[in-house]
């Protein structure tokens, strides 16, 4: 599971795959901080020799700690602004 949304970075690269790296649920609330891999596509996230382009850190809150995680996660991520048209992938 991924997010494609497009942009463009300061040096000029295009990258569009987001993936999930890692999510930490914070004590005592209902929060959680997922820290996003940013890829120029997904190809290049399969090929196990490549690196991410960017890492991004982002706070979502969750209606409740009894779900799927990631795929919740990724839900909330599509909510904010700049990943608004994003899709599934």
């Amino acid at each position: 599971m991924a997010i494609k949304k497009s942009v463009e970075l300061e040096n000029g690269v295009i990258a569009e795959y987001w993936r999930i790296e890692n999510v930490v649920l914070i004590n005592g609330s209902n929060q959680a901080e997922v820290l996003l891999e940013l890829w120029k596509d997904k190809s290049v996230r399969q090929n196990s020799s490549k690196t991410s382009v960017k890492k991004e850190l982002y706070f979502v809150e969750l209606e409740s700690l009894n779900c799927d995680i990631f795929p919740t996660c990724y839900s909330k991520i599509k909510l904010l602004e700049n990943f608004t048209g994003a899709e599934d992938v």
